[in-house]
């Protein structure tokens, strides 16, 4: 029996790991410098005032209605946001979606006749919009 150190099939799992690890740790460097370590210190100056631990901080947000009418305008403009959106961003997917297939139903290649920009897909898209124009 061959213990695991000398099996050469183990080894490039673990080098194929350890190149693995290796390539992550720019983003994982990013991640955490960016967003994990201002979390943490935000909150934790949330807490800690003066020389000592407090929760004052969160009963002024709790009790205080100048913080509760921002957090609902930001949650309104959030809501307002997504909303135009999904309004604007559902037709031209759709739009796309349906220009691809009527290019596939034309060409018989989809993807290659998109690259190679032949004026076929406006003839599709004539002919789909008289054909579907009693619909």
């Amino acid at each position: 029996m061959t213990t695991s150190t000398n099996n050469p099939s183990m080894q490039h799992d673990r080098r194929e790991q350890r190149l693995m690890l290796l390539l992550l740790a720019p983003a994982l460097l990013v991640i955490v410098s960016l967003l994990i370590v201002p979390l943490v210190w935000l909150a934790w100056q949330s807490i800690w005032q003066d020389g000592g631990f407090t929760v004052i901080n969160y009963q002024r947000f709790l009790t205080d209605s100048v913080y509760w009418m921002t957090f609902l305008q930001t949650f309104r403009i959030a809501v307002v946001v997504t909303l135009v959106t999904l309004l604007l961003g559902y037709p031209v997917a759709y739009v796309a979606a349906a220009l691809l297939t009527l290019e596939r139903a034309c060409s018989g290649n989809g993807a290659a006749a998109l690259l190679d920009q032949r004026p076929c897909p406006g003839l599709c898209l004539a002919h789909f919009v008289a054909e579907n124009r009693h619909r």
